[in-house]
């Protein structure tokens, strides 16, 4: 009888071995499986937004700077760095510009009409309905603003020295001008006052240095004019 025992608990235990050795086997194989997959080290997709079934026919495509030439993952950080007021609405002002110079740059390269649309999308999401809105509205404007601005200051580099100076003197002009059109005259004014007297500082400055009619005492007087003014409007800020 002890014989059968032993012999039995031999067999048990060779039953089990067996059986670890199997496991650890497939455990081996599934670790090189997952090493081998495309997306090994993503992001886990429970972390991820999925989009609602329903918009699966509009945009059967899943968000990837892969497919959509831009990653809103990272947009979505700067969104969360937006002031909002009290009345949950979006705050505009000097500092917004900096938030949509971080947008533009995450979009990087020429979008499609369907990508507006998406980025349109996601920020509503992101931001609710209305703020969403107002967002993408400044957002979609200031990459367009910018395409026309820096059209501009490349015909300015590329002129002449006479045609350069009449270009600076009617830039102030000029720069508001296409800033209300793109986003309106309050809008533009909360965006863009205090880079404005910035840029219209150094360009009045360098008008005065092309002035060949001024002599460099009169051009010295001038500069320290507008130096002062312009120190003193920066105090108020």
């Amino acid at each position: 009888m002890l014989h059968k025992f032993s012999l039995i608990k031999t067999q048990s235990k060779i039953i089990s071995i067996t059986l670890l050795f199997v496991v650890c086997i497939l455990l081996v194989l599934k670790h090189f499986s997952l090493h081998k997959n495309d997306n090994f080290g993503a992001v886990s997709t429970a972390e991820q937004w999925q989009q609602p079934s329903i918009l699966n026919e509009q945009y059967p495509q899943l968000i990837s700077k892969h497919t959509w030439n831009f990653e809103f993952n990272e947009i979505e950080k700067i969104l969360k760095r937006l002031e909002i007021d009290s009345n949950h609405d979006l705050v505009i002002n000097f500092d917004t510009t900096d938030q949509l110079n971080l947008v533009i740059f995450e979009l990087k390269s020429e979008l499609t009409d369907e990508q507006w649309q998406r980025v349109d999308f996601l920020m509503q999401k992101s931001l609710g309905g209305r703020n969403g809105k107002v967002f993408y509205g400044l957002v979609n404007a200031y990459y367009f603003y910018q395409k026309e601005y820096f059209s501009y200051l490349k015909a300015v580099n590329h002129s002449t020295a006479i045609e350069k100076l009449a270009l600076l003197k009617s830039g102030e002009v000029k720069q508001f001008n296409m800033q209300s059109k793109y986003f309106g005259i309050d809008a533009a004014i909360k965006l863009f006052s205090r880079d404005n007297t910035t840029t219209n500082y150094l360009n009045s400055r360098r008008i005065v240095n092309m002035e060949r009619g001024l002599s460099n005492t009169e051009k010295k007087k001038i500069l320290l004019q507008l130096s002062d003014n312009y120190k003193k409007t920066v105090s108020q800020w």
